[in-house]
């Protein structure tokens, strides 16, 4: 029960090897001595590099330790909880484990991790503490000396001669009022730092640019650099650029002398007197030896070759000879090195051009063509030469001609065009960015050209030129003349969706629609503008679509080809009518009007104000899309209209007194377009889509019966328009013979199908007349015409199908504004609808139902 200094990993509750165990809390503490901080304080100013970590004593009590702290320091008081925050056991009355607070950290503990007790300022006697406060009270003494040490070396750091005791609290604000001339300086480190960079950068460039002048000063004086100038630092760079500079005196003086001598001139001569009288009598003590004497200026021009210095025993002659000789050599060296040079520079030039030669040239990622003009177009691509240069090189601009290759090596250039400035890399791939003007010399050869590019088919440009080429310090004339491979474009898949009806005049029938096609190609087309072309019917080979009568005139507002899907919106398709075209005319529209699509030529442009675009797409296939669902809706037979009728006033027909009767089905017509179609002489067979035929037997009266065997093949009847067909409905139109179709309305942006019944008149076709007179004497005539629509909704009902589908094929005039034409309709799958009346046949007093029809089944 006395003082015990717990060793590192010591858990209150569980304790160590050798340790007592835990006291209860009413007994009495006892205080152990802790080592005096001074003393660490001094060791550490000894040897400020270590930090000293050795654990002081801590006064424990067992099991409580007074730490010395005040009850105003512990946390917030934790609610109460129901599980330990220590181990995690449940706490409470009922499990057997009561709950406790630390009075340090406020935490719910449980008895087993709070056995120890500590004193605390303002309060009696000691307070639970948990065993990690516990744990962090053996630490405080250790801290201390550690933030003491701290607070002494930043003295010290700070120009403290020794160290001093300071108080723990002394140690923190010490070392909180030390960080900010710290971060200060680090403020100042950034700055000096930046500054450091920048006149490295600039000592960088001082360097370099020292060693360019070096080279381009040795380059002047027709020598080579030292080995190790790229390598030189700045000093060694001015150095060499001083030694390359400075030359010797004699040697320039020499240079004069040798100068004054070949200048015929007064002031020469007097400057020639003047450097000889001094040398006159040495000259003259040394040429007497060799029994020669001259004087004045003769004996100056003698002396250069007669003067001997003196104390030398070598004569004249062979003086004046060893300078003939050195003057020879450096002349032979001179002649030899401009030698060199020249076939350097031939040697380089040689391989440069092979190498231009030997290289591909082609485009880039692609090619574009826009902005046409009566005298050319902006290209933009990027040349890709696949060399990579040794050195690095500038190539300044250049006009390059353009020929197409199938005109032959000797054919004449269509073009030319300005190659930009370019800077060519060492080591990197060659690439020329072109954005320039394309110059058409001959609009004829590049039309030819430009077409076979529309048209799909293979084409190369041949690109000549003389360019310069500036490297190592010289020119290089290299002769360009290569191959360009020019993507073809094809539209793809050329299509026309959503043909609307625009307006129509005497000969001439507009309409608006869309246009569609794909782009596989790299090449671009840009906006070319507006463009016209001539159409022509395609159900002829290529070959001879030249010779068709063209139908009309395609206008694009603005043409334009990228890769992918492109889409022009808002063309103009005019058809024209004339004595060559107008069968063509009508059989297109009624194709289109039946729902079919076909195919239609496309030649162009034509009328443009560019020359080289003049037809230059011949026979390009378009896909028309016929329209929406076709003209007829749908067909309705009912016992009214069909069997009953009713007379040109539109009273219903007494077949007792023998009134001429308007029989027939109701026609349901479509119109989704934004234009009103007026149909007259309208002429149509019903055709059913399988052949009809079968027995009927018609009674009279339950007494008199009659059989007919009809086989009317797939004819049901034909449908035409006459007057009083509207008279049942509108009396005032008892003589209109017309079908009105509405139009959609206009600014709407759906455009929603209009629909219109009509009441077209049944007749016999005469390929179906059997001769008979009359079917128990109904007027309306034989027994088989009378029965055949009874006998088609009796089979669409033995098939459980109400309706049954038919062709719809015959002649009819359509009117558009002022533009008409008589067309030819063929339209199938045409419903056809049939009233529970229908089936019930009556002709005359004779009946017939759906059980008195045998029918034939073919095969």
């Amino acid at each position: 029960r006395g003082s015990l200094a717990q060793p590192q990993g010591f858990h209150p509750r569980h304790g160590a090897p050798g340790d007592v165990e835990p006291m209860a809390a009413a007994a009495e503490p006892m205080t152990a001595v802790p080592e005096s901080p001074p003393r660490r304080y001094r060791r550490a100013c000894d040897d400020l590099a270590a930090l000293p970590l050795s654990a002081a004593a801590v006064s424990v009590y067992s099991p409580g330790v007074d730490r010395g702290m005040s009850a105003a320091s512990t946390p917030s008081w934790e609610e109460n909880a129901s599980n330990c925050s220590i181990c995690g056991a449940r706490l409470g009355k009922r499990h057997l484990t009561p709950r406790h607070h630390c009075r340090l950290c406020g935490r719910c503990v449980c008895s087993g991790c709070s056995p120890s007790s500590v004193h605390l300022s303002g309060q009696h006697g000691p307070r639970r503490a948990c065993t990690e406060c516990v744990t962090d009270i053996q630490k405080t003494a250790e801290m201390k000396g550690r933030i003491g040490t701290l607070a002494n070396r930043l003295r010290v750091l700070a120009g403290a001669s020794s160290c001093v005791d300071l108080s723990f609290e002394e140690s923190v604000i010490f070392c909180e009022n030390a960080l900010e001339p710290v971060e200060q300086e680090k403020e100042k480190f950034k700055l000096s730092r930046s500054r450091l960079e920048d006149l490295e950068r600039q000592l960088a460039a001082a360097r370099a640019a020292c060693i360019r002048l070096c080279q381009r000063i040795y380059a002047s004086r027709r020598s080579s650099p030292p080995a190790g100038l790229q390598t030189a630092s700045l000093d060694e760079a001015l150095r060499l650029c001083e030694e390359a500079l400075g030359s010797p005196e004699v040697p320039r003086r020499s240079l004069v002398v040798s100068s004054l001598w070949s200048i015929d001139t007064g002031a020469a001569r007097e400057a020639r007197q003047s450097i000889a009288e001094p040398l006159h009598g040495r000259v003259s003590e040394n040429c007497a030896a060799t029994g020669s004497a001259t004087t004045g200026s003769e004996s100056a021009g003698a002396g250069w070759c007669c003067f001997r210095s003196q104390g030398s025993s070598r004569w004249p002659w062979r003086r004046c000879a060893s300078l003939m000789v050195c003057f020879v050599i450096t002349v032979a060296a001179a002649v030899a090195s401009t030698l060199v040079v020249l076939h350097f520079c031939s040697r380089s030039m040689g391989i440069s051009q092979h190498m231009l030669d030997s290289a591909p040239l082609s485009f880039g990622d692609g090619l574009t063509m826009s902005e046409p003009t009566a005298t050319g177009l902006r290209l933009q691509t990027e040349l890709v030469l696949p060399i990579s240069a040794p050195v690095s090189a500038r190539m300044p601009a250049f006009r390059a001609s353009l020929r197409s290759a199938h005109a032959g090596a000797g054919g004449p250039p269509f073009g030319w065009l300005t190659v930009p400035e370019t800077r060519i890399e060492a080591d990197v791939m060659s690439k020329i960015v072109l954005d320039t003007y394309l110059h058409i010399t001959d609009a004829g050869a590049f039309a030819k050209s430009f077409a076979r590019i529309l048209q799909g088919e293979s084409e190369e440009w041949e690109i000549t030129g003389t360019l310069l080429v500036y490297s190592m310090g010289q020119y290089m004339s290299l002769s360009l003349c290569k191959n360009l491979s020019v993507p073809a474009v094809f539209l793809d898949s050329l299509r026309a969706d959503g043909v609307d009806l625009a307006h129509g005049k005497e000969s001439e029938l507009a309409t608006r629609l869309d246009l569609s096609f794909f782009s596989a190609s790299v090449l671009k087309l840009g906006d070319l503008g507006p463009l016209t072309f001539e159409v022509r019917l395609g159900d002829r080979p290529l070959e001879q679509a030249g010779a068709t009568p063209r139908i009309g005139r395609l206008t694009v507002p603005s043409f334009a080809v990228a890769r992918g899907v492109n889409s022009l919106r808002n063309a103009s398709f005019v058809l024209e009518k004339d004595s060559a075209s107008e069968a063509l005319v009508s059989a297109f529209l009624g194709r289109w009007l039946s729902g079919q699509d076909q195919q239609l030529l496309v030649s162009g442009p034509v009328g443009s104000t560019i020359p080289f675009l003049e037809r230059a797409l011949q026979g390009q296939p378009m896909l028309v899309a016929g329209l929406s669902n076709g003209l007829v809706k749908s067909v309705e037979m009912n016992g009214f209209h069909t069997f009953l009728g009713h007379d040109r006033q539109g009273k219903p027909c007494n077949h007792l007194v023998g009134s001429h009767c308007l029989q027939g089905p109701i026609v349901t017509f479509q119109n989704n377009l934004h234009h009103v179609m007026t149909l007259r002489d309208v002429s149509l067979d019903v055709d059913l889509m399988e052949e009809l035929a079968y027995d009927v037997t018609l009674r009279s009266l339950r007494l008199l019966r009659r059989t007919s065997s009809c086989n009317r093949g797939r004819s049901l009847m034909r449908l035409r328009s006459l007057p009083g067909m509207w008279a049942q409905v509108n009396a005032s139109r008892a003589l209109d013979e017309s079908v009105l179709v509405p139009a959609v309305q206009m600014g709407s942006e759906r455009r929603e199908t209009v629909l219109t019944a009509a009441f077209l008149a049944k007749e016999v076709p005469p390929e179906l007349f059997t001769g008979e007179s009359s079917c128990f004497g109904d007027p309306r005539g034989d027994c088989c015409f009378a029965s055949a629509v009874s006998a088609a909704a009796c089979l669409a009902l033995s098939r459980d199908h109400l309706i049954a589908r038919s062709t719809l094929k015959g002649n009819l005039t359509l009117e558009v504004g002022t533009f008409n034409t008589t067309i030819s309709v063929e339209q199938q799958g045409v419903p056809i609808g049939f009233m529970d009346d229908v089936r019930s046949l009556r002709v005359g007093a004779a009946t017939a139902s759906c059980r008195d029809f045998v029918f034939a089944i073919s095969g």
